[in-house]
């Protein structure tokens, strides 16, 4: 964020992209950095369902790194009010929730806390 404020003298660009123009750029990037790889999905179109196969690029949406730039800055210890400000939740317990977890995760996390505290 630093180098986008000091690129507009301190504010953010007066342009904003639409939802659509902004999902279109992130999977032009993904593209572009080799995220090309099948996915087999399963979809709902009109009541039925079926699957699907489609370029992992495709799939990664405005939604996929607001989620990712949550979870990334919460395992990295970030707190969880400081990580509200940027994704605009407005409660810790919905931030929470949106935040993608494994066992081992938390257990490295509490690791880490653990050595900080020198426990």
């Amino acid at each position: 964020m630093k180098k986008i404020l000091n690129k507009y003298g301190g504010n953010f660009p007066d342009k904003w992209f639409s939802g659509n123009d902004f999902n279109n750029l992130i999977q032009e990037i993904c593209r572009d950095a080799g995220l090309t790889e099948k996915i087999r999905i399963t979809v709902s179109t009109g009541g039925k369902i079926k699957t699907v196969t489609k370029p992992l690029y495709e799939l990664v949406t405005a939604h996929t790194a607001r989620r990712t730039y949550a979870t990334v800055m919460f395992k990295l210890g970030i707190s969880p009010s400081l990580i509200m400000t940027v994704t605009g939740h407005k409660s810790q317990a919905m931030l929470m929730h949106y935040i993608r977890m494994t066992d081992n995760d938390k257990s490295d996390m509490m690791a880490k806390e653990i050595e900080r505290l020198n426990l």
